[in-house]
């Protein structure tokens, strides 16, 4: 369990799907497809309460970050953050070389934090359906990519 000033970030279990679900209806994030596939949710924790989420899909090398949520009252704490670098550290550990995303919303952030537009169609099909988010995502929103494998070369 990895701790950050007065929260903490630790896996998700299966008991924590309802907190999960919660955090995502609250920031109109998809809740489908949680218990899906290859995927793995960490969870923001400080006393007690679920106050972020984020989870990480996998098919094969590649994989697929979700649901990044932090409560509103507990944004710009440094919570987003932390959860990026747990998923994005269990990615690497897992071997995964590409991960992408769809956001409608968070796209400055994401490309702040080394990620790049790409188009949709380079997003590979099973990564959602694996997630069973084939239907979740609108058309319009944007799909970004980043190479963990370059990042190893560095």
């Amino acid at each position: 369990m990895k701790t950050e000033s007065d929260f903490q970030i630790r896996p998700a279990t299966t008991a924590d799907t309802e907190r999960i679900v919660q955090l995502l209806n609250a920031n109109d994030l998809p809740s489908c497809g949680l218990q899906g596939g290859s995927q793995q949710f960490w969870l923001a924790v400080k006393k007690g309460e679920a106050v972020g989420v984020i989870g990480l899909g996998r098919n094969g090398k590649r994989g697929l970050l979700r649901s990044l949520a932090v409560a509103k009252a507990y944004r710009n704490n440094g919570i987003a953050k932390a959860l990026l670098e747990e998923a994005l550290f269990n990615a690497r550990q897992a071997k995964i070389e590409e991960i992408y995303l769809l956001t409608g919303t968070a796209k400055d952030y994401f490309l702040r934090k080394g990620f790049s537009l790409t188009d949709r169609a380079s997003l590979p099909p099973m990564l959602l359906q694996d997630a069973g988010m084939e239907n979740a995502c609108s058309a319009c929103s944007d799909c970004l990519y980043r190479s963990l494998l370059e990042e190893e070369k560095e």
